[in-house]
């Protein structure tokens, strides 16, 4: 009986592991926000714009776009060109450099 217990009991210790991973990876040395969340429509109007969540190319990025609406920079923001929320540190071809 003891070893069906220790099963059990070792399957729900693993279980709230598996649960807890991605909130406490996200955490960790991550390079933002996780704004991957989006409907079949945002969805479609990030792959036409060629959205990427993280860019390289310095100041042309999200933050610095004028139709980007800042959140913290903790967590993704507003885009008014109908993508959803979207990573600060991203970039897409319809970015505009804010006056």
């Amino acid at each position: 009986m003891s070893g069906r217990r220790d099963f059990l009991r070792r399957g729900g210790q693993t279980m709230l592991v598996v649960l807890a991973a991605p909130g406490v990876l996200a955490a960790c040395g991550s390079d933002g926000p996780d704004c991957a969340q989006a409907s079949a429509a945002e969805q479609a109007e990030r792959a036409a714009a060629h959205y990427v969540a993280h860019t390289t190319s310095g100041t042309r990025n999200c933050t610095n776009c004028t139709f980007f609406t800042d959140h913290g920079a903790a967590t993704c923001g507003a885009c008014s060109m109908n993508l959803g929320a979207v990573s600060p540190l991203g970039v897409c071809d319809r970015f505009a450099a804010r006056a």
